[in-house]
């Protein structure tokens, strides 16, 4: 670190953020939706409006991302397209409030309200 000077801030808070190293951007809850948006110049890259987000976490590969949101559904979505490609119903009631991933990419850990945590297997 050389200087320690600002290069963007923004202006909506964020109760989580996410670096993303293979594009050089970060992912960040913006009210009641995802953002990826360019470390570099601000711009913002992707936008998942409908989600509802409360926490989420990146396969190793950043191409896809698994989201936990206010409908209590653990969503796996492809990140260039926000196209859900598959959701765990079973534990709809749990409301999570974190989640992560393994890595073998074959399970991921989700903490509920309740201060329960789930190890649920994916089909990594």
């Amino acid at each position: 670190m050389e200087s320690g000077e600002t290069v963007f801030k923004l202006e909506s808070a964020t109760s989580w953020i996410k670096m993303m190293k293979s594009s050089n951007a970060i992912a960040h809850e913006s009210g009641r939706s995802l953002t990826i948006r360019s470390i570099e110049t601000n711009e913002v890259l992707i936008q998942f409006r409908t989600i509802n987000i409360r926490r989420a976490a990146f396969t190793k590969c950043e191409k896809y991302i698994y989201i936990t949101g206010l409908d209590n559904i653990i969503g796996l979505y492809e990140v260039q397209t926000g196209k859900l490609l598959y959701a765990f119903y079973n534990h709809r009631s749990d409301q999570f409030v974190s989640i992560g991933i393994n890595g073998r990419e074959d399970r991921i850990v989700c903490g509920n309200k309740n201060k329960m945590l789930y190890v649920l297997k994916t089909s990594a």
